[in-house]
This record gives C-alpha cells, sequence and structure tokens, in this order.
C-alpha cells in the first residue's frame, strides 16, 4: 500500500520541479531578449547622438573659416556620416549603418539601424535683438534611429535646438 503513495508522491515531485525548470527557462529567455534589446537601445541612443555631433562638427567648422555658423545646414532630411564634413541629402529610402570599425554608409557589415536628421530653421520669438552680430534664428535639429528586432520596429528620437551662442560668422 505504501509503494502506491510513493510513486504518486514522486510523480508530484517531477511535475513541481519540471514546472520550476519550465519558469526559470522561460524567465532566462525573457531576461536575454530584454538585454538585446536594451543593448539595441544603447546603441540607438549613441548613434542619435552622433547624429547631432555631425551638425555641431559643421556649426564648429563654419565658426572656425568665418562663414556664416549654418552654413550647409540647411532645412530638410539628411543622412549623417562621421566621417563627412557635411550633410548628404536624405533620398528615397532609409539607408541601413553599416559597422566595420565604426558605423557609416560605406564599408563594413549591414547592421538594422538607419538614421535620420531633420533640420528646421526657427526664428526666436519675443527677443528684441540690438547687437547685429547676435542672431534671432536657430535651427531645431531631430535625429531618429530606427531599428528591428524580431520583427517589431523601433525607433529613438533626439531633440536639440543649435543656437550661434559664439555669435561668430556673418550671415545673410
Amino acid at each position: 500500500m505504501n509503494r502506491g503513495f510513493v510513486l504518486i508522491e514522486l510523480m508530484i515531485a517531477v511535475f513541481i520541479i519540471t514546472g520550476a525548470l519550465m519558469a526559470a527557462n522561460s524567465i532566462n529567455h525573457r531576461v536575454t531578449s530584454d538585454t538585446h534589446l536594451m543593448s539595441d537601445r544603447f546603441t540607438a541612443a549613441y548613434l542619435a547622438q552622433e547624429g547631432m555631433e555631425i551638425v555641431r562638427a559643421i556649426r564648429k567648422t563654419n565658426w572656425k573659416e568665418g562663414n556664416c555658423w549654418y552654413q550647409g545646414i540647411d532645412e530638410g532630411v539628411y543622412e549623417g556620416d562621421y566621417q563627412s564634413t557635411s550633410l548628404n541629402s536624405l533620398s528615397g529610402d532609409l539607408s541601413y549603418l553599416r559597422k566595420d570599425e565604426f558605423y557609416n554608409y560605406t564599408s563594413g557589415q549591414d547592421t538594422q539601424f538607419r538614421r535620420v536628421i531633420e533640420i528646421e530653421k526657427k526664428e526666436v520669438v519675443g527677443l528684441n535683438m540690438t547687437d547685429p552680430d547676435l542672431q534671432d534664428e536657430y535651427l531645431e535639429i531631430k535625429t531618429t534611429i530606427f531599428w528591428d528586432y524580431k520583427g517589431r520596429e523601433y525607433s529613438l528620437e533626439v531633440r536639440e535646438d543649435l543656437y550661434n551662442w559664439a555669435a561668430r560668422g556673418p550671415c545673410p
């Protein structure tokens, strides 16, 4: 009679252990998946920041060369590459960034990331500018990174206003 109870107890124990292992495996899978998604989010954040830095570098070059601070930073939608000293107009579909040593558009292995830099010229409203060197214009920069993960599209957007705070360079 006791042998039947031992068999039932053994079956219950196996069932409980199997359930616990399945739950642990499910949690492990979820953590691994979330870790990959968070890694992609960090990469997207860095790529978005790099897009902003590309535009800032153009402004800085304009200051150094005595040009208008927003020369070459026209309103529009662009691709930006850290190796370039200018923005490339976006034509048609978004290009995938490639990873060699750095992310770029020309060489290396294709990645799932795509970058868009949007620029819009704005005017400061209600500002009384008496100094002719100061400008009442600023640029609104929006960098968006798109990527796919497990069949779902994600995006990360960074916005910044860019001013002529150094007040250098003649502008029309």
